[in-house]
């Protein structure tokens, strides 16, 4: 599969979405995205929101390996902050998540034969990510 594949392979959108739908359903989230990583996970783009004046679709960017990255793209492990403080600076759309009133996130890598294609980003009020939820968006990693 191309770079370009990944992001045009609708059959795959359309099961991400399907499965964002029941993450953010079961962790208590009306504001959530997808981003698709391109096969060599390289870029991403929204594929899904829930929120589209304030984080559109098709939104594409470069990948950038930080320690997030590192942690959920590479490590597909979850992220969780539920506060400002712990996000650290890779959010870059951290005013835009205030805006909404979520300043807690949770990132669940989404994984598909052994590789991470996808990352559902879920926001919602702070403190809101309890332990109990983190365990139970791992149920979600595997697509």
């Amino acid at each position: 599969m191309t770079n370009i594949d990944q992001f045009d392979d609708s059959a795959l959108i359309a099961a991400l979405e399907a499965h964002a739908h029941l993450a953010a359903k079961a962790l208590d989230c009306s504001v959530y995205t997808v981003m698709l990583l391109n096969s060599d996970s390289t870029k991403v783009r929204r594929t899904f929101t829930s929120v589209p004046d304030t984080f559109p679709t098709s939104d594409e960017k470069p990948a950038e390996r930080n320690s997030w990255f590192i942690q959920v793209i590479e490590g597909q492990e979850i992220f969780a902050a539920n506060s400002p403080e712990e996000m650290g600076a890779q959010f870059k759309d951290l005013d835009k998540m205030l805006a909404l009133g979520c300043p807690a996130v949770i990132n669940i890598p989404v994984v598909k034969d052994e590789k991470t294609v996808a990352v559902f980003n879920l926001l919602n009020s702070g403190g809101h990510f309890t332990p109990e939820r983190i365990e139970q968006a791992k149920s979600f990693i595997s697509l």
